[in-house]
């Protein structure tokens, strides 16, 4: 399983540091779930880069699909709030 930050519709800094918070924060509540083998952080940061992603959190749909199979993850989460 791999988690994607999450984005919202205000792309200022302080909205990219609160996506990664909320997806850091699911990613904890979920890690005691033994039927997840999750994915590490760096490992998702490497693979949007070698895919020449967008930076600050705002990977497309596709673009998720891709960076799933790049990883070889069998589910891939990504999630958008609104203030």
């Amino acid at each position: 399983m791999a988690l994607l930050d999450f984005t919202t519709d205000d792309h200022s800094y302080a909205a990219m540091v609160a996506g990664a918070g909320l997806a850091s924060a699911v990613a904890a509540e979920l890690a005691s779930d033994e039927r997840w083998v999750w994915v590490e952080r760096q490992e998702i940061e490497v693979a949007i880069r070698e895919l020449g992603l967008s930076g600050m959190g705002m990977v497309s749909s596709a673009s998720a699909v891709r960076v799933g199979k790049w990883l070889k993850a069998d589910l891939l989460a990504k999630g958008r709030f609104r203030r």
